[in-house]
């Protein structure tokens, strides 16, 4: 009898594998990626010390515990048991070694309280905290503290375990660069990809009555924006572009109607003669090169070059202000994180040779109201609109949804149904 109930035993499930697949390169997932598909892998491997509510709240991650103490402070114990995926216990110690230049923000110890402080800095302490992904160098690569860990990687494909298997959770990750939206939508409905992350609104038509996908959706922290170069254009010129740039067309030309409206509401005047004025739209995805198109067709006679470049060589005439007009996305929220980009450090996003002084003064004081009044009347960016994200999944995938920071940090947490 006993051998006859072992045989009729059901087999325990396989490992579920999930295919991920999305347009563009695939940089090393290390904690400071630099495109799409990257950056959305490393919510699963590393962790930050908060995240981001539905609310703007901040929420522990690889914190047990944090307090909020004025806007510049906080206070946070570690996760108990929080260890890299070597095993090898989150310190203090390996807390600082995290930090970069751009952090901004210092750590200290206090019982059994870590204090992090941005004083100094001056921005707030939670747009400090909340980009800082925790890592442990070893040799040549990065380890994290997440539920996932890269066991392979090359420029077009990566492999990710789980670290612990949990029974109906997703076991492994296949990422996969794809070279154009009618490849990774034809894997997609030819069953290869189980996950396309950024899918096109006008393309969702295409799997309505697909039953074996399904998409979900939620508005994305970033928004769109054209920053404009302060170095080449004067402050008459940058004026001139955001009144006479009809920002409702531009938003529909690049983005249909799915992206939320930003302000910038006052009737267009006429561009004046000039130069012709350039575009530099980075590699980050389509969205930007649709935007840079349909920005130099705004311009009209005035439209000169479409420079799409490489995330690095494109973000260097970011940071040196060589540019005329620069299509790049900007974090509208949680409102801390949007006043840091209108100060002066590491964070900023002013262009170089820009000064606002009643600008800065309202992103000292987080002063939403005051920061878009002084935009208004010296503007260094043309704010275009807020889209929402769109995602492709499988219909099996239970509890499977958009995350209110990271695309696809609730992943670990799917469930996989039959």
């Amino acid at each position: 009898m006993i051998a006859v109930a072992a045989c009729n035993q059901a087999a325990p499930p396989e490992p579920y594998l999930l295919r991920v697949g999305a347009v563009g390169g695939l940089s090393a997932i290390d904690g400071r990626a630099q495109t799409t598909l990257a950056v959305i892998a490393e919510d699963w491997v590393f962790e930050p010390i908060a995240r981001i509510d539905d609310n703007d709240a901040l929420v522990p991650v690889l914190a047990s515990v944090i307090e909020l103490d004025g806007p510049h402070r906080a206070r946070f114990k570690l996760r108990p048991g929080a260890t890299f995926s070597d095993e090898s216990p989150v310190t203090f110690e390996s807390l600082k070694s995290s930090l970069d230049e751009s952090a901004g923000f210092s750590l200290s110890m206090s019982g059994e309280w870590i204090l992090a402080d941005n004083e100094k800095q001056g921005g707030p302490i939670d747009a400090a905290l909340l980009p800082m992904q925790v890592r442990k160098k070893d040799g040549n690569r990065f380890l994290g503290t997440g539920p996932f860990v890269v066991v392979g990687q090359d420029d077009r494909h990566a492999l990710l375990k789980r670290r612990v298997s949990v029974p109906g959770k997703i076991d492994q990750i296949e990422l996969d660069s794809i070279p154009t939206n009618r490849e990774a939508m034809a894997r997609a409905l030819r069953g290869e990809l189980q996950v396309l992350p950024r899918i096109e609104p006008r393309n969702l038509e295409f799997f309505e009555h697909v039953t074996k996908l399904r998409v979900i959706h939620g508005a994305s922290p970033q928004g769109a924006a054209l920053f404009l170069g302060a170095k080449r254009l004067s402050a008459e010129e940058r004026l001139a572009l955001l009144q006479g740039i009809d920002i409702k067309e531009l938003r529909n030309t690049a983005y249909g109607d799915t992206c939320a409206s930003l302000g910038h509401a006052a009737e267009t005047r006429p561009l004046p003669p000039g130069r012709k004025l350039d575009v530099i739209a980075p590699e980050i995805d389509d969205d930007f090169l649709r935007l840079g198109l349909a920005t130099r067709r705004s311009l009209g006679m005035r439209g000169g070059q479409l420079l799409r470049l490489p995330l690095e060589q494109a973000f260097a005439a970011m940071k040196s202000g060589d540019y005329d007009l620069f299509a790049a996305p900007i974090l509208m929220r949680p409102q801390s994180m949007f006043s840091v980009a209108f100060r002066q450090g590491p964070r900023s996003l002013l262009p170089p040779g820009y000064a606002n002084a009643e600008l800065e003064r309202a992103a000292e004081n987080n002063d939403h109201a005051g920061m878009m009044k002084a935009i208004e009347a010296d503007p260094p960016l043309i704010f275009v609109c807020q889209p929402e994200r769109y995602t492709l999944v499988d219909s099996r995938l239970k509890g499977a949804r958009v995350g209110p920071w990271g695309l696809l940090e609730t992943l670990p947490n799917w469930e996989v149904g039959e």
